[in-house]
């Protein structure tokens, strides 16, 4: 069984939202692919480009890779990635869910992008999803 440890990014997650303008629900699609894309090829600078400021203080490129490391060895070695789904959409923020397969497991990663801030990162989650 995974251990939920240290390696779940967990983040205020906002997801009851409602429906989405398209362009601003592909920006932030596009940026979460991206983040889990620096995340796999261990590009954690990359993968706090299109974070908020308040992300980017919670989360810095060393403590990216701590968790990312930590996920690794839970999880084992990254396997693939999904396609990105919107899950949530309003006229303030875009959630977005990415899955992602590991040796040992799957996990999704979900965003929220804040629509005020540019379509910036403004929570991130990396949840390892049971076996079963």
């Amino acid at each position: 069984m995974l251990a939920l440890r240290s390696a779940t990014l967990a983040f205020a997650c906002i997801l009851a939202l409602g429906a989405p303008p398209a362009h601003a629900s592909d920006d932030c699609a596009g940026k979460v692919v991206a983040l889990a894309d620096a995340l796999v090829h261990q590009d954690f600078q990359g993968a706090t480009r299109d974070m908020d400021g308040f992300m980017k203080m919670m989360m810095s490129a060393e403590h990216l890779s701590e968790l990312w490391n930590a996920t690794l060895h839970d999880a084992g070695a990254y396997v693939s990635r999904g396609d990105a789904a919107i899950v949530a959409s309003d006229k303030d923020a875009v959630a977005v869910r990415v899955p992602l397969r590991f040796a040992h497991g799957a996990a999704a990663l979900q965003a929220v992008c804040k629509r005020a801030e540019q379509n910036h990162i403004g929570s991130v989650v990396l949840q390892m999803q049971p076996a079963g």
